[in-house]
């Protein structure tokens, strides 16, 4: 794996994972440096897929590079293998969406292709999403029953949950990031649990 900075040339047929936010700042640098892209295999791995991958699509088209959008369905991991990678192929991926699920697949990665953004976030939003809301809605109901995350009382799988909460606790931000929500309902989502 090589990590480039923005100001070296890139070698044709390289392939480019960006992993950053889905922002319009992402669009702008994706727009700014698609020429260099050319001929390439570009990749986002933003969470939530419908906003922008039209968008990244018509500048793949419009410059000639293939795009491949993925989505990790794991966090930071010592060991993923065996971790899942869901890749979404666009109109200009062509016959490197072959080369990209072969990267994955040889790395050790259970590889799901989806048809669609839109299929994607749909899907998105029951094994993510709705997950996540439960998990809090359980946390919101331990704590109003007074029960803390250190109970002696935890069973097998509760320990597990108490570990998932103990991580959003100590970083909600991501987990806001993660859900692909706004600043103000991410916010609101983590008031509302918290306090």
């Amino acid at each position: 794996m090589t990590i480039q900075r923005h100001s070296e040339d890139l070698i044709p047929n390289d392939v480019v994972i960006l992993t950053m936010r889905p922002t319009q700042e992402a669009l702008d640098l994706i727009s700014r440096y698609s020429g260099r892209f050319r001929g390439s295999v570009v990749m986002d791995a933003f969470s939530v897929k419908t906003p922008m991958f039209r968008l990244i699509e018509d500048e793949s088209l419009r410059s000639g590079f293939h795009y491949v959008s993925i989505h990790p369905l794991f966090g930071e991991l010592s060991n993923p293998i065996g971790e899942t990678v869901v890749l979404i192929p666009s109109r200009s991926s062509g016959n490197r969406f072959g080369i990209a699920r072969e990267l994955f697949a040889s790395a050790g990665f259970n590889v799901v292709v989806l048809e669609s953004p839109e299929e994607h976030d749909r899907l998105m939003a029951y094994v993510q999403v709705i997950h996540h809301v439960l998990l809090l809605t359980l946390y919101k109901a331990m704590r109003r029953a007074g029960i803390g995350l250190d109970t002696p009382l935890a069973t097998h799988s509760l320990r597990y949950t108490l570990r998932a909460w103990r991580g959003f606790l100590s970083s909600p931000r991501s987990v806001v990031s993660c859900l692909g929500l706004t600043h103000t309902r991410g916010l609101w989502l983590v008031s509302w649990v918290i306090y």
